[in-house]
């Protein structure tokens, strides 16, 4: 695995299961990455990420102990943002679909599989028509 600048980070040999086995170690300082994170920020964390002005409404109500009074600005919070994307759905239909037998064929190569075969093989190649969707 490489980094931005084509820098090797990790290399690992792959196992006779097939998975790659990688043995962490901490090689220089220079790879280690300091951040700060605000109070504000530690404890909307703790508090699994809810509103400013939930928390806001909770410590001036005097609903939790042991949290310090903040100012409330406007912040963004990126773990936020991104659990409220939302990604496209997958068409059920295709939008385009072959008028003529054998004018698109889509292939699939699947493989190795295990066990293998009766004939002994070891990779199955799909051919699907667009049209009559015959496999």
């Amino acid at each position: 695995m490489h980094d931005t600048d084509v820098r090797l980070i990790v290399k690992a040999n792959r196992s006779s299961n097939q998975l790659y086995k990688v043995h962490m170690r901490i090689r220089s300082n220079a790879y280690l990455q300091l951040t700060t994170v605000s109070e504000k920020n530690r404890w909307h964390s703790r508090f699994g990420h809810i509103n400013f002005e939930t928390m806001k409404s909770m410590i001036r109500r005097e609903l939790v102990q042991g949290v310090p009074s903040f100012t409330f600005e406007r912040e963004i919070c990126e773990s936020c943002l991104l659990g409220k994307q939302t990604r496209q759905v997958f068409p059920q239909a295709t939008f385009y679909r072959e008028t003529k037998v054998l004018e698109l064929i889509h292939g699939d190569l699947c493989g190795p599989i295990t066990p293998t075969t009766l004939a002994g093989n070891r990779y199955v190649f799909v051919l699907i028509d667009d049209c009559s969707r015959y496999m």
